[in-house]
């Protein structure tokens, strides 16, 4: 008996719902585990109470070493009150006093020192005593180039008035801003090497115009350039006297000394000079040495620390003060 197209249809169908309605034999579901068997929370409960544990016992040894220490390894429990006194004496406050004693036999003694006279008094009479001549320094000669030079010109004969004339003396204190103080320079100029240059820079320190001078370059090794602005009563101009056989340059450190080409092709009136830090032979018949340095050598040392390659100053070097010897 053939089936027919209603039977294969129904057969269709059961066997549809059949698969829909099969489950799987093996179980794929995941297998339901404690937490508490891989976390192992009373393990590490276990472990807190040992590590607390550790730590009361390590705080009650320190407490038992630091009284060791105070007692300075005394152990007997049946010592004394006097003795637990002298154990935990603090010697701060003597030895206190003992540097305060210290201090004022020190001020007695350098009162003695100050007080005491330069000579050994060897108990002897007047006339066996050596007595100490003090030698004047001898008098000031101009060179002879200047009576060469200014021959039509009155120079006063006094030795006193005519060294103020030709060699006056000037002092400048210099600073690193806003972190210290470095020294006292003092220099001697020379009148007849640039006659204009010195007055200028005569009024400018007579004056104690600290702020016109003004460090540019620093070169460790050679020299610190510096520039000064000028104003309408500077005698310096483009076509100025200068002389640069008065001061050699190898001679010296600390010499003061400016190109003329610089003053006469610079389009601003400034004046640009120099001080070097060591003898440059190099320089003679090149630059105009004016002033040379008289004390203050260790100040150029230490100037010449906050100098680069390239020759701009680390720090910010000024003149805190400045003045003319009258």
């Amino acid at each position: 008996m053939k089936a027919t197209e209603f039977d294969i249809k129904n057969a269709y169908l059961h066997h549809r719902f059949r698969v829909k309605c099969a489950k799987a034999i093996i179980d794929h579901h995941p297998p339901l585990l404690h937490a508490g068997n891989f976390s192992r929370f009373s393990k590490m409960k276990e472990d807190v109470y040992t590590l607390l544990n550790r730590n009361k016992q390590n705080a009650q040894l320190l407490i038992a070493l630091n009284k060791v220490v105070r007692t300075k390894g005394e152990i007997d429990t049946f010592r004394t009150a006097d003795n637990s006194f002298e154990a935990n004496y603090c010697k701060l406050p003597q030895k206190y006093r003992q540097l305060q004693q210290l201090d004022l036999e020190n001020v007695r003694i350098g009162k003695k020192i100050a007080c005491a006279k330069p000579e050994l008094d060897t108990w002897l009479n007047d006339k066996f005593k050596r007595k100490v001549v003090k030698q004047k320094p001898p008098p000031f000669q101009y060179p002879l180039l200047v009576m060469s030079k200014y021959s039509n010109i009155q120079i006063p004969q006094d030795p006193v008035k005519l060294e103020k004339f030709l060699r006056p003396k000037i002092w400048f204190n210099l600073e690193v801003k806003d972190v210290r103080p470095l020294g006292c320079i003092t220099m001697e100029l020379y009148t007849e090497t640039a006659p204009q240059v010195v007055m200028e820079f005569i009024r400018l320190f007579h004056a104690k115009q600290k702020e016109r001078i003004n460090f540019v370059r620093l070169f460790p090794r050679l020299w610190l350039e510096a520039e000064i602005p000028l104003d309408d009563r500077t005698l310096i101009k483009k076509n100025i006297e200068y002389d640069k056989r008065s001061l050699d340059h190898g001679q010296y450190a600390g010499v003061l000394s400016f190109n003329v080409k610089t003053i006469r092709n610079c389009p601003k009136p400034v004046l640009n000079f120099t001080l070097s830090f060591k003898p440059l032979r190099v320089c003679n018949g090149h630059r105009v040495g004016f002033g040379r340095v008289c004390s203050g050598f260790k100040v150029l040392n230490c100037i010449q620390d906050f100098g680069t390659k390239n020759g701009k100053p680390s720090k910010e070097i000024i003149v805190s003060n400045c003045g003319l010897f009258m």
